[in-house]
């Protein structure tokens, strides 16, 4: 995605970024492996693999600077949006592929997404790995689908911890409601294969003093919220923090505000919006056909919406601990498909113009969130210093390096 190759030394280096980094540079120096990566929100520390991935990469592309390892994130998040229109190409079924490909539009110009792919961090390589479970996910019923399912799944919690919380709701989904036909003994031996990484980061955790942040009773709403934030491109108050509305504002021309990120994004809002209540009226007219379009195990698009959005919601909510926006990186193509797929139900059978304006809202939301994208990276580059999760752009550091 070219998009995302646009000013490239304005991204985020924050302690995360400089920390892995750093890692990378001091093993090529003294060659000696960590066990363990950097620590998380939840007191403990990633699994090894977190960091190890960074190191794979590291053998095959150069680490003079940051800049070098950011550009394969970049690159590992194109090659699972180009794996993915393939896999959507020669795997979804007809009748299905329609939302499937909206989503990977959607998730090449998303806001979000192209901000979480330009960063050196552990989840922004989630995409990739997530992509290989959902192909073995899909074709489960085979014992290679079933056993790179159980590898790629176990591997998801070791570059984030959420990462395992992700994986299980997909295990506990389909057992639920599509159990049958699963290679279960392929995708055991392949979560076994998966899981063996994880032996130094146990070990080390057994003799670790790190104790686990306290519990506590979580919005319910959170996930719902971050799923919607997520898919429609919306939280950039969450990178950009006190500088959002100058953001909205943004571009001054002859020294007066445009407001054109608050006008599109506005867009992006009613779009969202008719999309709902398209749904609601299909959902009175046609309630038995809106349900069994979302419930039906049948599909396994639907199936896979479900697992994501309630199975991986209701157990974020279960860890009792903060759901932050980025634990949603790791549903990848999801978020937008859920828009899509809900575009597609809101549509009566038989109504062309119906569809036909369907894909126009969606068409549009594209062009939309591809707008507030280029007026982030435009306003990123033009300020710089962002008072916000953001911080300060990686090439004024180098210009003048922040205290």
């Amino acid at each position: 995605m070219p998009i995302e190759s646009t000013w490239l030394h304005d991204i985020e280096y924050k302690g995360d970024e400089a920390w892995t980094f750093s890692e990378i540079k001091k093993y090529w120096e003294t060659h000696t492996l960590r066990s363990i990566g950097m620590p998380s929100s939840a007191g403990l520390p990633n699994a090894g693999m977190s960091l190890w991935a960074f190191l794979a990469i590291s053998t095959i592309l150069p680490i003079v600077d940051p800049l070098e390892l950011t550009r394969s994130v970049q690159v590992l998040n194109i090659i699972a949006i180009l794996v993915l229109a393939i896999f959507v190409q020669k795997s979804v079924p007809p009748a299905e592929r329609e939302p499937w490909l909206f989503s990977v539009a959607l998730v090449s110009i998303n806001p979000l997404a192209v901000l979480f792919s330009r960063k050196l961090w552990p989840p922004d390589i989630l995409p990739f790995f997530t992509l290989g479970m959902l192909v073995g996910w899909w074709y489960r019923g085979r014992p290679w689908g079933a056993f790179l399912w159980g590898v790629v799944g176990a591997l998801l919690g070791q570059i984030q911890l959420a990462g395992f919380l992700f994986a299980a709701a997909f295990v506990g989904w389909t057992l639920l409601f599509n159990r049958r036909g699963v290679h279960w003994l392929a995708w055991f031996v392949g979560s076994i294969v998966g899981a063996l990484p994880l032996v130094p980061w146990l070990i080390a955790l057994s003799t670790s003093t790190r104790t686990v942040t306290p519990m506590q009773i979580q919005n319910p709403l959170s996930p719902v919220r971050h799923w919607l934030n997520l898919s429609l491109g919306l939280d950039l108050p969450y990178s950009l923090g006190n500088n959002f509305q100058s953001f909205l504002a943004y571009p001054n021309i002859g020294g007066n505000p445009t407001y054109l990120p608050m006008a599109v994004l506005g867009v992006i809002v009613i779009i969202a919006l008719i999309l709902l209540a398209r749904l609601v009226v299909r959902f009175f007219t046609e309630p038995i056909q809106t349900i069994w379009f979302f419930r039906s195990a049948e599909s396994s698009t639907a199936l896979a919406l479900n697992a994501a959005f309630f199975g991986y919601g209701l157990l974020l909510i279960a860890m009792l601990r903060p759901i932050y926006l980025h634990y949603f990186i790791v549903t990848f193509s999801l978020p937008a498909l859920s828009l899509a797929w809900i575009a597609q139900a809101g549509t009566s059978r038989g109504r062309v113009a119906s569809v036909a304006n369907s894909r126009r809202l969606l068409a549009v939301l594209a062009v939309a969130q591809a707008s507030v994208t280029l007026l982030f990276l435009a306003y990123v580059h033009q300020t710089q210093i962002i008072d916000g999760d953001y911080g300060v752009a990686y090439g004024s550091q180098l210009r003048a390096p922040v205290r």
